[in-house]
């Protein structure tokens, strides 16, 4: 997909939904927060279902996807890797 159409999507969801997602993966301990296209999904770290971070993999950890959370969030047919929603 194109960052064109990445960016139709983003212009046409639901922003309800799209702030639920954001406020929820500003809050995950693998974010990394940039002032310009907000929270990223660090793809460098694990996390489990506890919020428990490691920097390798282990059993029940799964890897941040490195996406943009923003324009992910806004496609309502779009999931967190890490079933955060």
């Amino acid at each position: 997909m194109s960052w064109k159409q990445t960016l139709n999507e983003y212009k046409n969801q639901d922003n309800d939904l799209m702030e639920m997602r954001l406020q929820i993966c500003n809050d995950c301990p693998i974010a990394i927060q940039t002032a310009e296209y907000g929270p990223i999904c660090d793809s460098r770290q694990y996390i489990n279902e506890n919020d428990e971070v490691s920097h390798k993999w282990a059993p029940g950890f799964k890897k941040g996807c490195g996406c943009y959370v923003k324009f992910k969030a806004a496609n309502k047919d779009k999931h967190c890797v890490i079933d955060k929603w």
